[in-house]
């Protein structure tokens, strides 16, 4: 990892899709968020967004791919998406669908579906970035 700019764009792939979730989440679901509505504005939680898509997106994600790409079977773009959806069907899958009871099933597949294009797109930037 002799280049950290590349940690960067992962990490605004990330903020990004992030910021769009909400706005779904608010604009598809108001039905079901009628009662919890809140009025902290999105843009106040932004650092603490910043700093773990850079964490959890980028950097270790990247230190992963560098110390065991090697000893997996895919190169590149190949190896990130593996290790997303690696993340996303034994992380991300099993504790939204264990949440959905008390946030309904709606909102559950919503959050899936974004967690999927935020994850598996910032991992496959990663492992692509990393062997330009």
């Amino acid at each position: 990892m002799g280049n950290l700019w590349i940690l960067i764009p992962p990490c605004l792939y990330g903020v990004i899709i992030t910021l769009i979730g909400h706005w779904g989440e608010k604009r598809l679901l108001a039905d079901h968020l009628q009662g919890q509505r809140s009025t902290k504005s999105p843009w106040a939680g932004l650092a603490n967004l910043v700093l773990i898509n850079f964490i959890f997106l980028s950097f270790l994600p990247a230190i992963i791919l560098e110390v065991f790409q090697p000893m997996i079977p895919f190169l590149g773009a190949r190896a990130g998406l593996a290790l997303g959806i690696v993340v996303l069907f034994f992380g991300i899958v099993p504790a939204r669908l264990f949440d959905a009871p008390r946030q309904g099933w709606n909102h559950a597949f919503w959050m899936i579906l974004v967690d999927f294009v935020r994850v598996a797109g910032a991992l496959t930037m990663v492992g692509w970035l990393l062997t330009l």
